[in-house]
């Protein structure tokens, strides 16, 4: 029976996280959840599930529990067996560093933690024989086209993107927030869905796949899949291709790390080739979306760069949802920001939060565009 603490009970993965052990009963069980201050849903999953430890992020909602916790308590409490990241935000980082020194194995739904701190945390987990579990749809495909392959065979690793609502549309000022949160095919927050619209989402993707599997940068790819059907693919030296189909729901990834990496019949329904169905593939556009260019650019730099980049750009679309910044400012900006700081090219925990700090003030302060 695996003890599993969940990091972000409340939100999207939180939840289909609690779905995938409620349909395995004999295998997991919840430990811990926490959440930020959705305190109403977490007495709901409390009187479900009988967690031995809650934490809650928000002072003045942890009031509302006698018995709490804190999340460094949990993380590193001996009957944990695996932390599932499912919250958001830097915050995670300096955590996920704590979990995996304690020998947790992770279930990882957080990009910031690869994405600012991906080459020490990656020593870390290696150190420690920590088991790191992709959770992210992309990342779980590319590790399941992986499996049992020589990485010295691999061409590229091919991330897809649906490409986002603008897709097919031109007048880049226009952009509105209400639009650039309507994402196609996923039902996802605010912020992912911006990020997506402006494929930043696809270029941290393109960061944590580097730590990941360890390859370098110019063997990831990214195709416009505006189905959402193909999850990610892998090329080889002999000109094969091995792709992994499914509808798109993350409770597969959920289910296939939670289990080890292995598969059992749970709650997703089978994938039926009689549905009718259209596959398309069209290049990226990195003139468009800049925001996927600089991903490519910080991940060669290395160092705190990518940390810097993560944190200003989320500003930034704090500052586009405001109406200060527009669409295809957040690229622009993005790019003066990253080409006028001096940023650190050591990759340390402390450097890679200093620079998220200096990101977010700049990003503040600068002109909007």
């Amino acid at each position: 029976m695996k003890n599993i603490a969940i990091l972000g009970s409340t939100g999207e993965v939180g939840r289909k996280t609690l779905e995938v052990i409620k349909s395995f009963p004999d295998e997991m069980s919840v430990f811990a959840l926490t959440c930020k201050q959705s305190t109403q849903l977490l007495k709901e999953q409390i009187k479900e599930f009988t967690p031995k430890m809650v934490s809650i992020a928000c002072p003045l909602k942890a009031k509302e529990f006698k018995h709490r916790a804190t999340v460094q308590e949990i993380v590193t409490h001996p009957d944990v067996d695996v932390v599932v990241f499912a919250m958001d935000g830097t915050e995670a980082v300096e955590v996920a560093f704590l979990a995996a020194g304690a020998g947790k194995d992770i279930a990882l739904a957080n990009k910031e933690i690869l994405v600012c701190a991906g080459e020490a945390f990656m020593t870390l987990c290696r150190e420690k024989e920590v088991n790191l579990f992709p959770v992210d749809s992309e990342h779980c495909a590319i590790e399941e086209c992986l499996l049992g392959e020589d990485l010295k065979e691999v061409d590229k690793i091919i991330l897809t993107a649906s490409g986002g609502p603008f897709l097919k549309r031109e007048d880049y000022e226009n952009f509105s927030f209400k639009e650039a949160t309507m994402h196609p095919t996923y039902a996802c927050g605010n912020k992912v869905a911006v990020n997506c619209s402006t494929m930043m989402n696809k270029g941290l993707e393109i960061i944590e796949a580097v730590h990941l599997f360890g390859i370098g940068r110019e063997k990831i790819d990214v195709v416009i899949h505006p189905q959402s059907i193909v999850q990610s693919m892998v090329s080889f030296a002999d000109g094969s291709v091995k792709a992994m189909l499914a509808r798109p729901n993350i409770i597969h990834s959920i289910q296939y790390a939670l289990l080890g990496r292995k598969r059992k019949k749970g709650i997703i329904p089978p994938f039926h080739f009689n549905d009718m169905m259209k596959l398309e593939f069209f290049p990226k556009d990195k003139v468009k979306f800049r925001c996927l260019a600089l991903a490519y650019a910080v991940i060669e730099e290395g160092g705190a760069y990518p940390s810097f980049l993560n944190a200003a750009n989320e500003v930034l679309v704090e500052r586009f949802y405001k109406g200060e910044v527009s669409w295809k400012g957040i690229g622009e900006t993005l790019e003066e920001l990253i080409n006028n700081n001096p940023i650190s090219k050591v990759s340390s925990l402390e450097s890679v939060l200093d620079a998220d700090k200096r990101a977010r003030r700049a990003a503040r302060d600068i002109l909007p565009r």
